[in-house]
């Protein structure tokens, strides 16, 4: 998809090469620390949280650029003339490794190696475990929250990470809580069995004082409302709390690797014990399941949104795509059958394998649009908008985790580094908000109509935001010019942080408090770009 959205940038040219040393712009799947090393350091004393991967060096497909001065006639030319030396050397494997070569003129080599050093670009940012790594995300947050007196439980679901099994302190933290929403469960039912019995007598009383019996139905005894006509019951739930924990790997994981639903305490002791054994160990992230989530027709459903990250110049900015869309589940939901991962997880990788997929939606996704329409249709009553009421919930939690991590995210102040990440809401049958992670190399798979067009759109607007300005189209440029003209006329990437603006703030706001994860002091104010 790359490859393809370059085509339209015509003073690039696409080719391959084993060696990243010389081009400007990179593109893989897997942060490769061989490619982020080639990146020069604004600050390379500082340490970084980057651990060697295994990703070899492998064949690349490289971008040249042809030069931005001279002539329309004079640039298209040589960019015919690299065209044509690099025939043959092309793979269709753009979508896992990119790049881009500079091809400056009347240069010497040095100079032609310095000048490719200084204009240099990687998609993915160093040390972005800070957002997509579950325990990290959350000591972040929590860090920001409790830095300005909120509760970080308001806007993630309540979670536990426990580093070292039963004996980790996080452990009995997690266990005492659970203890107390049983006992909570336990005086509930018992009361909700007292009010059955006490209508029950009232029941028998009337009727032995009435053998006809009474024409009316006595009230509700739990004040339950009617049912809308055309709307069950469990579209939203009424069943009161549920002590049902969802259990994560705390380490980097994606497409719903490693997840398991549990409410059995011994199950759940299990699944922390053995993430604790062995020579892979493993944190594990214990999070409370929100048992009564909205549901589209008896399915459940998250929200996939987008937010890119850029470090251009030492510089790092935040930027929230206003257009995301809804993963829905192929069946129906029971909170009663935890075991299958088919009705609990919607993501791709997950639900792409059930019968029913795509069945209902489009490869199980919805536009907001026509998620909005199913508000109004069966939610009348609540006038919730999304564009209102929910939209700007989620930018609100992408920018707070954008200011959360913005002082450990690229610590060396690589040149130049950006990446777009997924973020997952959910929602509750109260229509309260949720996020639920950060996910680096979100899925760029066209799956559905609905993606074939959102996905490139989203990006060629980052590479709008972080591409273009470094390599800006040759003198004479315009878009008429272009392979498919300009696609996206519009960028829908809005600045939600800006280092320079906000990240004196958000430093003064932390500097009371000491960083669990590891601080990164590099915005002193002789420092600000």
């Amino acid at each position: 998809m790359v490859r393809s959205l370059f085509k339209n940038r015509y003073w690039w040219i696409q080719h391959d090469k084993n060696e990243m040393e010389g081009v400007n712009f990179m593109w893989t799947q897997i942060k490769n620390v061989n490619h982020m090393e080639t990146l020069l350091c604004k600050y390379p004393d500082q340490k970084s949280g980057v651990r060697q991967n295994r990703v070899g060096t492998s064949l690349s497909a490289a971008l040249t650029s042809t030069p931005t001065s001279g002539s329309a006639k004079a640039s298209k030319k040589k960019k015919l003339q690299g065209s044509e030396k690099q025939a043959g050397k092309q793979t269709g494997n753009t979508d896992r490794n990119s790049g881009a070569q500079a091809n400056p003129t009347a240069l010497t080599k040095e100079e032609k190696s310095e000048k490719r050093l200084e204009v240099k670009l990687y998609n993915k940012i160093e040390d972005n475990f800070h957002l997509a790594n579950k325990k990290a995300l959350l000591l972040n947050c929590r860090n920001y929250y409790e830095a300005r007196g909120e509760d970080v439980f308001d806007n993630l679901p309540v979670t536990f990470h426990i580093k070292n099994g039963t004996d980790d302190p996080e452990w009995h933290r997690f266990k005492a809580f659970y203890e107390q929403a049983e006992a909570e469960l336990k005086a509930r039912k018992a009361e909700r069995l007292r009010k059955r019995q006490e209508k029950l007598n009232a029941t028998l009383e009337e009727d032995a004082l009435s053998p006809q019996g009474s024409p009316e139905k006595a009230a509700d005894p739990e004040g339950k409302q009617p049912v809308a006509s055309g709307e069950p019951e469990y579209y939203r739930s009424s069943a009161p709390p549920k002590n049902i924990w969802i259990l994560k790997p705390g380490e980097n994981t994606n497409c719903g690797n490693g997840i398991q639903v549990a409410k059995d305490f011994a199950e759940i002791v299990e699944i922390v014990t053995e993430a604790s054994r062995g020579g892979k160990r493993r944190t594990c992230i214990v999070q409370k399941y929100i048992h009564n989530p909205l549901l589209i027709h008896r399915r459940k459903f998250d929200i996939r949104t987008y937010a890119l990250v850029s470090s251009i110049g030492g510089n790092i900015k935040g930027y929230q795509y206003d257009e995301g869309y809804i993963r829905t589940s192929s069946y129906e939901f029971d909170i009663n059958n935890l075991g299958d991962r088919n009705i609990h997880l919607t993501n791709d990788a997950i639900q792409k394998k059930c019968a029913d997929y795509g069945k209902y939606e489009p490869g199980n996704k919805m536009s907001y649009n026509e998620f909005q329409h199913y508000l109004d249709k069966y939610h009348g009553e609540v006038s919730l908008c999304f564009e209102r009421d929910l939209q700007p919930q989620i930018d609100k939690l992408t920018a707070d985790v954008v200011r959360a991590v913005h002082g450990k995210l690229d610590p060396k102040r690589r040149v130049n580094t950006f990446e777009v990440f997924g973020l997952d809401f959910m929602i509750d049958d109260e229509f309260k908000l949720y996020l639920i992670e950060v996910n680096t190399n979100p899925c760029l798979e066209l799956s559905a109509p609905l993606l074939a067009r959102l996905i490139p759109n989203m990006l060629e607007n980052a590479f709008k935001l972080a591409v273009d300005p470094l390599f800006p189209p040759p003198e004479g440029y315009s878009s008429k010019k272009a392979f498919l003209g300009d696609p996206c006329p519009e960028n829908h990437f809005s600045l939600v942080f800006d280092a320079t603006v906000d990240g004196p703030v958000i430093e003064q706001l932390l500097s009371a408090r000491d960083n669990v994860i590891g601080k990164c002091n590099i915005f002193k104010s002789n420092q600000i770009l």
